[in-house]
C-alpha cells in the first residue's frame, strides 16, 4: 500500500512539472509572437528569388519560369507578387467576373 501512495505522489509531481513546462513554453511563444518574431520553418522562396527575377526581366511568364527552374508555380507567383507589389491573382491576368 505504501508503494502505491509513493508512486501516486511521484506521478502527481511529474504531472505538475509537465503542466508547468507546457505553460512556460506557451508563455514564451506568445511573448515571442508579441515581439514580432516569426516562428516556424523559413520559407524557401528566397532561395529562388534571383533566378525568378532574372527570368522575369527577360519577359518570361510565371508558369514558364516555374517549369524552367523546376519550382511550383505558386512559389514563382509569390516571388513575382512580392517583387512587383501585385497580388498573385493579378499576375495570372484574371479579371473580376462581370455579370
Amino acid at each position: 500500500m505504501s508503494n502505491q501512495v509513493f508512486l501516486a505522489t511521484l506521478d502527481a509531481i511529474e504531472e505538475f512539472k509537465r503542466a508547468a513546462t507546457v505553460e512556460a513554453i506557451h508563455e514564451g511563444l506568445n511573448a515571442a509572437k508579441a515581439r514580432g518574431v516569426r516562428l516556424g520553418r523559413p520559407t524557401k522562396v528566397n532561395a529562388y528569388r534571383d533566378g525568378v527575377a532574372r527570368l522575369r526581366a527577360r519577359g518570361i511568364t510565371g508558369r514558364a519560369i516555374a517549369k524552367e527552374l523546376g519550382n511550383p508555380s505558386s512559389s514563382v507567383f509569390r516571388i513575382i507578387a512580392s517583387s512587383e507589389g501585385a497580388a498573385p491573382v493579378e499576375l495570372l491576368g484574371r479579371r473580376d467576373a462581370q455579370g
